[in-house]
């Protein structure tokens, strides 16, 4: 094996690395949209049951306190 063969699969092992390392980057993105969205809708389907309980004091303390959802996804992926 000679130096520039051996400094191509180097660069080869690298690149793939790095091609790897993306794919886990967009699909950690991928991840946290779809649970921002799902918290969302979670969120307001609880506004509107406390609104359609007739709870208005409750319903905009709900919808005022929005999750952290930055903080929620770091936790759940620490833990995981």
């Amino acid at each position: 094996m000679t130096i520039a063969s051996a400094s191509r699969e180097t660069l080869a092992v690298q690149a793939f690395l790095e091609l790897k390392m993306r794919s886990y980057v967009i699909g950690y993105e991928i991840a946290q949209k779809r649970l921002v969205d799902r918290m969302k809708r979670i969120q307001i389907a609880a506004y509107s049951v406390e609104l359609a309980r007739g709870d208005d004091n409750r319903a905009k303390i709900s919808c005022e306190n929005s999750i952290n959802i930055v903080f929620l996804i770091n936790s759940i992926w620490l833990i995981t």
